[in-house]
């Protein structure tokens, strides 16, 4: 009962991370449409002076890209390390319910036999294996 309320947490938690990024990239990508149509309002570019009207905002257009790239990998970066958390939260309670398996004096085909430390112990390889190949 207690793994299925914290999956459940950590479930909503990368849900709302991966939300709020999404929201953030939305955010820049209007920024940056909202750059270009103040531009496109301005005498050079109605005349048909890009080149000098680039060369003026060529700062801007710059960076706003890079930070848009920037922000992507920062959100992608930021869902791996939440992953990492995860798979190390999962060995720690995988040991716990070792340990604490054992030292009742039960056997390792005994403990096989509970579903949840079957789904736990699947969860640890795939993430190891996830982790260790990335």
């Amino acid at each position: 009962m207690g793994l299925q309320i914290g999956n459940y947490y950590l479930y909503h938690i990368i849900v709302i991370i991966i939300i709020i990024i999404i929201i953030i990239l939305v955010i820049d990508f209007c920024v940056f449409l909202i750059l270009f149509l103040t531009m496109a309002d301005t005498f050079l570019f109605r005349v048909g002076l890009l080149g000098l009207l680039i060369k003026k905002f060529r700062s801007v257009l710059i960076t706003h890209p890079i930070y848009l790239t920037l922000t992507i990998v920062a959100g992608i970066i930021i869902i791996i390390i939440i992953i990492i958390i995860i798979i190390i939260i999962i060995i720690i309670i995988i040991g716990i319910y070792r340990v604490r398996y054992f030292m009742s004096g039960h056997t390792l085909d005994e403990l096989w036999q509970y579903p949840s430390f079957i789904v736990l112990s699947i969860l640890q390889k795939s993430g190891i294996t996830i982790i260790a190949y990335y």
